[in-house]
């Protein structure tokens, strides 16, 4: 048993040696390609392409969403908001909330838990 065992021990070091090596070379033959194989590189590309197309979609759906903003201030009368920083809206909205919560407070609608 043990001449097995140190059999498999002398052996193992020079399949060690063998098995590293080629690694190392498959390794730096890939790194000199690039890295990558023919079919990785084709879905790295398209799938490139399709976030390209992804971020084009979203951008236009932003600018719906912008445009239907400005349509819809328009509708209730706030055509003057329009005209106006997001920042001065957001005083505007915020000033209107505390007002409101205010008034409610005043009638004692507001039930504290």
């Amino acid at each position: 048993m043990q001449d097995v065992l140190i059999i498999l021990s002398i052996m193992s070091v020079p399949l060690a040696a063998i098995f590293g090596r080629t690694y190392i070379r498959v390794k730096r033959i890939q790194a000199e390609n690039g890295g990558l194989s023919k079919t990785e590189k084709l879905a790295l590309q398209e799938s490139l392409g399709k976030q390209m197309d992804l971020q084009q979609r979203v951008e236009a759906l932003e600018n719906i969403i912008i445009s239907m903003d400005k349509e819809i201030l328009s509708l209730h009368g706030y055509t003057h908001e329009l005209h106006k920083s997001p920042q001065e809206q957001v005083k505007r909205l915020s000033h209107e909330l505390r007002n409101q919560i205010a008034v409610t407070k005043q009638n004692g609608q507001v039930t504290q838990s």
